[in-house]
């Protein structure tokens, strides 16, 4: 099936039964020494998503990370602040 059909099909299924339809995806891991936020694949998904979430854990010591939440993208409304656990 191609990207454009599966996006159809996640949004037939959000109209017909009023659920919200959420995707997990991954993103390239680096480019050269560099990390990468932009997932990897068709650019269909970005543009098909009201609002996109990017989760990210950090080692901060042997025993500590962080979980960092952001909005990379947000449709129709404001986004929200960076979340840090």
């Amino acid at each position: 099936m191609d990207m454009g059909s599966f996006v159809q099909a996640c949004d037939r299924l959000r109209k017909e039964t009023g659920a919200a339809v959420v995707l997990v995806h991954h993103t390239a891991k680096t480019n050269g020494n560099r990390p990468v936020t932009m997932e990897r694949g068709s650019s269909a998904l970005r543009a098909a998503a009201d609002t996109m979430i990017e989760v990210e854990k950090h080692a901060l010591g042997p025993q500590e990370v962080e979980v960092r939440v952001r909005c990379e993208k947000q449709k129709e409304a404001e986004p929200f602040d960076e979340l840090k656990f």
